[in-house]
């Protein structure tokens, strides 16, 4: 042999694994020998240590990630040589000109017409809407105007007093009649 042991074959020797070709080389070449008897040394101080099993949830962690990475590994797409894309790109922008015009004209479609019938939008409340009486009542008098101090209905709302508030639930569930807002 010609060239010296790897890593393996000295474990392989050790253990008492090894060939006969590697039997002989570390029999003859004393670099060789020397390794394997560290190597035999190690593996002796190894097989006195007591190390613990791992648990079992270790295996059960184990196997799931190796089921996990042959899933991924399966499903990974094979790649398509780089010249064929391209090449299948104007394949495709070829037969859709074809496509385009081999087509006929489409022939113009009526529009549709508004329907006449339809009620027209207000953005004005109906005469009947309980909200008007609310908002009346949250409308600003005078003094309010020249205050300014609520500009919108919630500040005015905040500023109720406990009476006040009283009687705009009241009103509130007099007009909406056990209706929920």
């Amino acid at each position: 042999m010609s060239r010296h042991l790897s890593e393996a074959e000295l474990v392989d020797w050790v253990e008492g694994l090894a060939d006969r070709g590697a039997r002989e080389h570390v029999s003859t070449c004393g670099a060789c020998r020397d390794r394997a008897d560290a190597y035999r040394g190690t593996l002796g101080l190894a097989a006195e240590t007591d190390i613990p099993e791992p648990s079992p949830d270790y295996w059960e962690t184990f196997r799931r990630q190796v089921d996990h990475r042959i899933a991924r590994d399966a499903v990974r797409p094979t790649s398509l040589p780089r010249w064929l894309v391209p090449s299948l790109a104007g394949l495709a922008a070829a037969v859709g000109v074809a496509v385009l015009l081999r087509a006929p004209l489409p022939a113009s479609a009526p529009r549709p017409v508004a329907d006449a019938s339809l009620p027209a939008w207000s953005a004005l409340p109906e005469p009947e809407d309980v909200g008007l009486d609310l908002i009346q009542a949250l409308a600003p008098s005078a003094e309010d105007a020249a205050s300014e101090s609520c500009r919108v209905a919630y500040d005015c709302l905040a500023a109720l007093s406990d009476d006040e508030t009283a009687a705009v639930a009241e009103t509130l569930e007099r007009d909406l009649d056990g209706r929920s807002l």
